[in-house]
């Protein structure tokens, strides 16, 4: 059985959530989601695409919810103690992972950038297979990690 992993954040990781929910009447996989502390949603729109209501159903049909603030003992009282758990939420969905796949402009250089993306795929390389996708062009690069081809 293959586990494919989704951060539950508004946007790429809601939608490969649901790619692979409906591919589960297929193959056996698990769909799992990585959320950074209970509560994030509460700043999105109550109804329509990407907003609570949506976010709710998907953590309901997840085969596993991970609670990264809870199973990683974080301190959510601390000053950005939100971002941190972000932070810590993309670690361990790579340290998990075989591979990432990432929404990021080829334009930009994750290796500079800010934002949460870029720190994922910061994280990822060189631990492990990157796959990344140009959000204008869709054109997809892989970067393989040291030791082997994707399997």
């Amino acid at each position: 059985m293959k586990n494919y992993i989704t951060g539950g954040a508004q946007g790429f990781d809601q939608l490969a959530f649901w790619a692979v929910n409906s591919l589960k009447k297929e193959y056996d996989i698990q769909n799992i989601v990585y959320i950074p502390f209970q509560g994030q949603e509460r700043l999105w729109k109550k109804t329509g695409m990407f907003g609570q209501k949506d976010y709710q159903k998907m953590l309901a049909l997840a085969d596993q919810v991970v609670n990264v603030s809870e199973a990683r003992n974080l301190d959510m009282t601390k000053e950005k103690a939100e971002i941190d758990a972000m932070l810590v939420r993309n670690e361990m969905m790579v340290d998990n992972s075989q591979m990432v796949i990432g929404f990021f402009p080829f334009s930009k250089d994750y290796k500079k950038e800010k934002g949460g993306t870029a720190s994922c795929l910061r994280y990822a390389d060189g631990k492990i297979h990157v796959c990344q996708i140009d959000p204008k062009t869709f054109e997809i690069q892989m970067v393989c990690c040291k030791g082997g081809e994707i399997s």
